[in-house]
C-alpha cells in the first residue's frame, strides 16, 4: 500500500481501494482494526484474524525439484553458536531451502526415540549439545558443493562451532536420514 492506496489484482481486473488510518486508542486494548496507513494490505488481511474475509480458493504453484541438493545438520554445544551460525548462514551466498533450529529439549526427546540405531543423526547425538541446525541447500552443479560447504564451514568457525559435530550428504538416502531424526521430535511427544 501507499499511504492507504492499495491496487488488488484479481482475475476480473484491478481494483482500487482506499483506506482511511484508524487512529488507536492511547489506552491498552485489543478490539478493532488497527491501521495506520503504513501496512501493506496483506497484512491487514491476516491480522483481522479473518474477520474481513475467507479465502475461498487458491491457486498454487509448485516450484520444480531442484535437481542437486545438500541436507546438512549440524548440532552445537552451546546455544548462542547455534542461533549466530543460523543467522549468518542466511546469506545470498547460499541458495537456502530451508533453515530449521532444534533445541535442547527437542534433542533430549529425539535421544529417546526407540529406532535410534536407524539414523546416523540420531546416533550422532550427544549429551552435551544444546541446539541443532538443519539446513537444505540448492546446489547448481558439482562446483557448487565445494563452494557452499567453504562458506558453512567459515561460518561454523565463526560462530565457535565444529564442523565434525554436522552430519551431510547430496542424496535421498542422506535427506531420509536427517528427517528421520527431524520427525523422531513429534513422533516421541506424540
Amino acid at each position: 500500500g501507499d499511504n492507504g492506496r492499495f491496487e488488488l489484482i484479481t482475475t476480473a481486473g484491478t481494483r482500487r481501494i482506499e483506506a482511511a488510518p484508524v487512529r488507536i486508542p492511547n489506552t491498552k486494548n485489543s478490539v478493532g482494526y488497527h491501521y495506520t496507513g503504513e501496512a501493506d494490505l496483506i497484512d491487514i488481511f491476516v491480522a483481522a484474524e479473518g474477520t474481513l474475509g475467507v479465502i475461498a480458493e487458491a491457486e498454487i504453484r509448485l516450484a520444480p525439484r531442484p535437481e542437486h541438493r545438500l541436507y546438512f545438520l549440524q548440532f552445537f554445544e552451546d546455544t548462542a553458536a547455534a542461533f549466530k551460525f543460523a543467522a549468518e548462514v542466511q546469506t545470498p551466498a547460499l541458495k537456502l531451502l530451508a533453515v530449521e533450529f532444534v533445541d535442547k529439549r527437542s534433542l533430549q526427546i529425539a535421544a529417546t526415540h526407540p529406532l535410534r540405531g536407524s539414523s546416523r543423526a540420531l546416533q550422532a547425538l550427544r549429551p552435551e549439545f544444546s541446539a541443532a541446525v538443519f539446513l537444505d541447500l540448492e546446489l547448481g552443479n558439482g562446483d557448487d558443493l565445494d563452494s557452499a560447504y567453504q562458506i558453512i564451514a567459515g561460518l561454523l568457525e565463526n560462530a565457535g562451532a565444529d564442523v565434525d559435530d554436522s552430519i551431510a550428504g547430496t542424496e535421498d538416502r542422506d535427506l531420509a536420514d536427517i528427517k528421520f531424526f527431524r520427525h523422531a521430535i513429534p513422533e516421541m511427544i506424540n
